[in-house]
Formats: C-alpha cells, sequence, structure tokens
C-alpha cells in the first residue's frame, strides 16, 4: 500500500475523531488507482484535507498538488513512519 493509502486512511481515522465528515473526494473516483500508484492528487481532494468537504471541482489529479498537501500537512506523510525514503 502506498503512502498516499496510508496518509488518506490516517487522515480520515484522525478526522472521524474530531470532527464529522463527508465521504472523501476519492471514493468511487475514476483516478483513485492512479492517484495511490503515482503519488498524485487533485485539487478536490487538496480542500478536502483543508475543510473536510468536497467541492467537487475538476479532478485533475497532479503531482505538484500532492507535493502541496503533504509539504503543508506534513503529519499526513508517513513516508518516514512506514519505512520509506
Amino acid at each position: 500500500m502506498t503512502d498516499y493509502v496510508h496518509a488518506i486512511e490516517e487522515w480520515e481515522s484522525q478526522k472521524r475523531e474530531s470532527i464529522p465528515f463527508e465521504p472523501a473526494p476519492c471514493d468511487d473516483c475514476k483516478s483513485y488507482d492512479y492517484c495511490a500508484e503515482t503519488e498524485a492528487a487533485c485539487l478536490d481532494f487538496s480542500r478536502y484535507v483543508n475543510t473536510g468537504k468536497i467541492f467537487n471541482s475538476k479532478r485533475d489529479p497532479s503531482r505538484s498538488i500532492y507535493k502541496r498537501i503533504f509539504s503543508t500537512h506534513h503529519h499526513l506523510n508517513l513516508r518516514s513512519t512506514y519505512g520509506g525514503t
């Protein structure tokens, strides 16, 4: 399982404990596998990370959005926790 998937699960677990939230934008998204395999993310996921809400914006995943999310929310970057580099 990739760091991306672990990060989503960890973030969702933390959010469930603290606030009610909508389903993740990744649920039933056609790009889920692509994002998980390539460490990409879309603007909707970025907004979800920041607010816990889905805005249904255009889902055009990229590595740059992923990097911005995980550098800003360094607690979500579980790479070192799971032994990655």
